[in-house]
């Protein structure tokens, strides 16, 4: 990876790019999309954070009242405002992308072909691109559920998904050709609400 500066001020990685993708909005070089996954404002850290041009809502703003009530809603990921904490992860058992881990974080995790997706599976045609379902870390109950998306078949235990489950470690769904199991790192007492 070859981080450039163009001369408006964006980073962007010149092994990929002829000139910055933020400029001219092109396509990138190779059909490798995998490696294009959006990286949302909360994962930027270091010398880069602060000079990025985007319209994401940091997250050290969310607690500053805004006089407007047209104001953008802001996420919060977890009590410890700017951290991605790892709250599990889903692993592919079966189809395309088997053997590939996906990590889950505080609140709504989507799932679905989209590159703007928490959870990009994009060999599977039959999943849906925005959203087929979501993982949910709720932090109060430190628990997760499983909540079916836009009439998108979500099967859970053999059976057509209607409602949210509470997921369990090591349970297992199929969305499209694809199986994920579940694994859970917040879980009984453990919770990063605790730590210090």
């Amino acid at each position: 990876m070859a981080i450039t500066k163009c001369e408006h001020g964006h980073f962007f990685d010149s092994g990929k790019y002829d000139t910055c993708p933020f400029c001219k909005k092109e396509q990138p070089k190779d059909s490798d999309f995998r490696n294009q996954v959006t990286v949302s404002a909360y994962q930027m850290t270091g010398e880069l954070e602060g000079q990025v041009d985007r319209e994401t809502v940091w997250l050290q703003n969310a607690g500053k009242r805004v006089g407007n009530e047209d104001a953008k809603t802001v996420g919060i990921y977890s009590r410890f405002t700017g951290n991605d904490f790892v709250t599990g992860w889903l692993v592919c058992t079966k189809g395309e992308e088997r053997g590939r881990d996906y990590r889950l974080h505080y609140g709504f995790n989507r799932i679905g072909r989209g590159l703007m997706m928490d959870v990009c599976i994009l060999e599977d045609e039959m999943i849906s691109r925005n959203t087929h379902c979501s993982v949910v870390y709720e932090h109060r109950r430190n628990e997760f559920s499983l909540v079916p998306e836009g009439g998108c078949l979500t099967y859970y235990q053999g059976e057509i998904l209607k409602e949210p489950v509470k997921l369990k470690n090591g349970d297992r769904f199929v969305i499209g050709e694809t199986e994920l199991e579940f694994i859970a790192f917040c879980r009984e007492e453990i919770r990063w609400e605790d730590e210090s």
